[in-house]
């Protein structure tokens, strides 16, 4: 199956509370240009980033760039295997007896499927389909393990694309992107931050970040900054900007996990700068991971409330780095 070429790069530009914060950020083909199948630690992709921050007060202004060395993806999932086979890598399933790095976790009406009715580059994608008629439900394609080889204080970027091929009324919840966590003793796995999707007056719809929403444990932590209270919050972001229809867009995220209060987490819609949180816990504590912090990815269609009840998403180009 042919392989897909990888291109990454975007601009993105922020109003903060005191000035304006400017960021540049950009991944490259290595050599060849391509990637192969996804295979977690089997990458082609290099990455070479730059962030240049200048903030901006009515007496100074102060510039900070720092360059990272060129790395490896630490995993892709393209789909053009035909199937999910790279959500679940190094292992194809969740059954098989090969300790699994994520993988499809489904709730309610429905599931995720290798589709080829549409595709961001090559032939394949991953098709979430939900039916929410009967109440609540959610498909979800997860990745953990490149987080759990992360040293304390390193970040990891997080990057997806999406197609959503007609307009839904949201009037319960959704759930589109999301970092969960699970306890040491594996007795609670819940949501610390996730991107919901919302829908405006006008038919049109748009993401707002929120944190500690649906958490199960009962002793769930105040935050996500130190003080907070461990009710769910929801931030409003930088910029309003519409999710859009019809076409691919990109969501993308770098987080420093931390479970003390002292992580930091960046989420993107294409070159726009959604949120930027700093000094922030991340995670519950837990030694599975090299920086003692469960970390979980997932990009979900996981929802109720929505007009027509039957949605359908497509997610395509996957892609962990580790900074």
């Amino acid at each position: 199956m042919a392989p897909k070429t990888v291109l990454r790069s975007f601009l993105l530009v922020s109003v903060l509370a005191l000035g304006i914060s400017v960021a540049l950020f950009a991944i490259t083909p290595g050599a060849s240009g391509k990637r192969p199948h996804s295979k977690a630690g089997d990458t082609s992709t290099s990455a070479s980033t730059t962030i240049t921050t200048t903030a901006t007060t009515t007496a100074t202004t102060t510039t900070t760039s720092i360059t990272t060395p060129t790395v490896l993806a630490a995993w892709v999932a393209g789909q053009e295997e035909g199937s999910l086979v790279d959500w679940y890598a190094p292992a194809t399933s969740e059954s098989t007896a090969v300790p699994h790095g994520g993988g499809e976790y489904d709730s309610g009406v429905a599931e995720s499927v290798a589709s080829q009715d549409k595709a961001h580059i090559g032939s394949w994608s991953a098709k979430q389909t939900i039916d929410t008629s009967g109440g609540s439900s959610g498909t979800r394609l997860f990745r953990w393990n490149e987080f759990r080889s992360l040293v304390p204080g390193q970040g990891a970027y997080a990057s997806v694309w999406v197609f959503i091929p007609q307009r839904v009324q949201i009037g319960g919840y959704f759930n589109l992107f999301q970092f969960k966590s699970k306890t040491q003793d594996g007795s609670y796995v819940d949501v610390f931050f996730h991107l919901g999707m919302f829908s405006r007056s006008d038919g049109t719809m748009y993401l707002k970040p929120g944190w500690g929403w649906g958490a199960e444990n009962p002793s769930f932590p105040g935050g996500p900054y130190a003080g907070d209270s461990s009710q769910g919050k929801w931030f409003t972001p930088f910029a309003q900007v519409n999710v859009p229809v019809g076409q691919w867009f990109q969501l993308k995220a770098y987080i420093v996990p931390s479970a003390r209060y002292s992580g930091r987490l960046l989420l993107w819609q294409d070159n726009t700068l959604i949120y930027d949180f700093e000094n922030v816990m991340t995670g519950y504590s837990n030694t599975d991971s090299l920086n003692g912090v469960d970390t979980q990815w997932a990009v979900n269609a996981y929802a109720n409330g929505l007009t027509p009840s039957t949605y359908v998403q497509y997610v395509d180009d996957a892609s962990i780095t580790q900074a």
